[in-house]
């Protein structure tokens, strides 16, 4: 059976340490995965033990990828679980399918994953940019990631926001581009603008209906 022969910290993560089998380097672990497992120099490990800890490595391993991948901007369960298979085909893990799931169970008891949340976020970020975005886009794009409607229609919801309000937001930033445009070519332009922002048909028709408001 391999030995244990080194455990030492690693230079960069000194909370994390190398475990060393017969003089070679075997897998990396954290300090409380290593408490827990009660390692030690001089031990042997059957094959059993040494899937675990393989095992363990590569949940590890696979948790703080996806931290890292969620601290740029909050993710929907979905890209959380995809990014996972996609880190584990890359890592060339054949375990990925059992790994995943407790990756995500941790995530989510740390409320680091979590859809309405994310939902939430999201809408506010589409509604209060420089150019707003409708629901329709919205909608479309949050379905895109995995969200189910209810969780969306929540969101959109919150606040009582005022479709028609956000569309004149987006408009306006148009309107001075389109100014000097005939009634016919504006109205086709600032419609098609508007049904790429993803408002709804009757709300962009009350818009061009009006180009004296919005132009």
């Amino acid at each position: 059976m391999p030995v244990i022969t080194k455990i030492e910290p690693q230079k960069k993560r000194k909370e994390r340490y190398n475990i060393y089998l017969d003089g070679k380097f075997t897998l990396g672990l954290d300090a409380e995965t290593l408490l827990k497992t009660n390692l030690r120099t001089g031990q042997e490990l059957d094959g059993a033990a040494l899937d675990r800890l393989v095992a363990e490595a590569q949940y590890e391993r696979l948790l703080n990828r996806t931290l890292n991948f969620i601290s740029f901007r909050p993710r929907s369960e979905k890209e959380v679980v995809n990014y996972l298979h996609q880190s584990g085909r890359k890592l060339k893990y054949e375990n990925t399918e059992k790994l995943a799931p407790r990756v995500l169970e941790k995530l989510a008891d740390l409320n680091l994953v979590n859809d309405q949340k994310f939902a939430d976020w999201w809408v506010d970020q589409r509604r209060s940019g420089r150019t707003p975005f409708g629901a329709r886009r919205i909608k479309s794009e949050l379905l895109a990631k995995g969200l189910s409607s209810p969780i969306i229609e929540k969101a959109l919801a919150v606040g009582g926001v005022d479709e028609f309000s956000l569309a004149e937001a987006a408009a306006e930033k148009k309107a001075a581009v389109y100014a000097k445009l005939d009634n016919r070519t504006y109205r086709l332009k600032m419609s098609q603008f508007l049904a790429r922002r993803g408002f709804s048909w009757e709300t962009i028709k009350r818009i061009v209906d009006n180009k004296g408001k919005t132009a």
